[in-house]
């Protein structure tokens, strides 16, 4: 998810264009929820992701570690 964030100036114009609230995309950055349960991008939330961006279908399955070479993004 970092990488499709990261031409995003802001968390919040990135929840803006994928329909999502950021304090949700801040759990799942931070992967644990305020409860201390564990949380990971879903189906749902992968797909509509794809979606909104215009990525193919299955993109946020696959790792993107080529777009940033010189980074721990993933």
């Amino acid at each position: 998810m970092l990488v499709v964030m990261a031409k995003y100036k802001t968390q919040s114009k990135f929840a803006e264009a994928v329909d999502t609230a950021p304090a949700y995309l801040s759990q799942l950055k931070k992967g644990v929820h305020p409860s201390g349960k564990p949380v990971s991008i879903g189906d749902d939330l992968a797909r509509k992701i794809e979606e909104r961006l215009g990525l193919e279908f299955g993109w946020m399955d696959r790792s993107h570690t080529e777009l940033f070479p010189d980074s721990v993004v993933q």
